[in-house]
């Protein structure tokens, strides 16, 4: 069985993959990822090495690659975002990582089977979230203190997999080069106490609302409800749509209303508030 992996690939951050996914659409016909990182280096994009080996990666653990060199129905749409939109494109990228293991999760996925990464991704989220405001967070020793309390928390929850659990702080340096590209942001630069500039996370008062959509799509597939029930937003269902947004509870209600202009979405009142998605969000919907 391949070793499980808990650790976020510094080396695919969200610039690497704007760039792999455009050199990819320019030249379909690519056979390799070893030639999508020359053509991209002869394209005058500042690629390393990792280019050619962890991005790839990276979006095949998303779902929007197939192969290092096929598209999938998902990665498709998301490159018409990506030339529409750069901050919703930086959004559906945290989305994604953020999401995955936890569908995968609710839809009984094997341990074995399922993208570790993104549960480190998701628990450091949370993590965040839970102890917002997080200053300073870009430090080795802030790094150190959240690796050792999501390694602590993987022990607990994982117990069937305890001994493959490997989670240090170079594993989840990776989680920042993606919160960094959320708009509006969570990571920004203060100065700290000795002068010099840190990094603060805070949780948003506000989302995209194009993204609220994305995350109720996603709500309907982790709780396994049909498209076109109706969901109700009861405080769990909320609670569990903000940390996917990075979002304040607060805020929930105006992005609510601001995601109720878009023809996809029915919201209703009554007894009790609700959603309703009639077909699953494709993300080219959204632009």
């Amino acid at each position: 069985m391949p070793r499980i992996s808990f650790h976020i690939r510094d080396g695919a951050n969200p610039e690497c993959c704007y760039q792999y996914l455009d050199i990819l659409d320019q030249h379909p016909d690519a056979s390799s990822g070893k030639e999508v990182y020359k053509l991209a280096e002869d394209f005058g994009y500042e690629v390393g090495y990792q280019t050619e080996r962890e991005v790839p990666t990276v979006l095949k653990k998303m779902d929007i690659l197939e192969t290092a060199t096929s598209l999938t129905d998902q990665g498709k749409q998301l490159v018409k975002v990506m030339y529409h939109d750069l901050r919703l494109f930086g959004n559906i990228l945290h989305h994604l990582f953020y999401t995955r293991d936890r569908i995968d999760a609710a839809q009984g996925v094997p341990i074995e089977q399922r993208e570790m990464s993104s549960w480190t991704y998701g628990a450091v989220v949370d993590y965040l979230i839970d102890n917002t405001p997080v200053h300073p967070v870009s430090t080795k020793r802030a790094r150190e203190e959240i690796a050792e309390a999501i390694f602590e928390q993987a022990q607990q929850e994982l117990s069937s997999i305890r001994d493959e659990i490997s989670i240090g702080p170079r594993s989840i340096s990776g989680v920042f080069q993606y919160l960094r590209e959320l708009s509006p942001s969570v990571l920004d630069e203060v100065q700290h106490t000795n002068s010099a500039m840190e990094e603060k996370f805070q949780i948003r008062s506000f989302a995209p609302a194009e993204m609220l959509l994305v995350a109720i799509d996603s709500l309907y597939k982790e709780s396994n409800t049909e498209y076109g029930t109706a969901l109700i937003l009861n405080n769990d269902n909320i609670e569990t749509l903000c940390r996917t947004l990075v979002l304040d509870e607060s805020g929930f209600n105006e992005v609510l209303e601001w995601a109720r202009e878009f023809d996809h979405l029915e919201v209703s009142t009554g007894m009790a508030k609700q959603v309703r998605l009639s077909d699953p969000i494709n993300y080219d919907d959204l632009i």
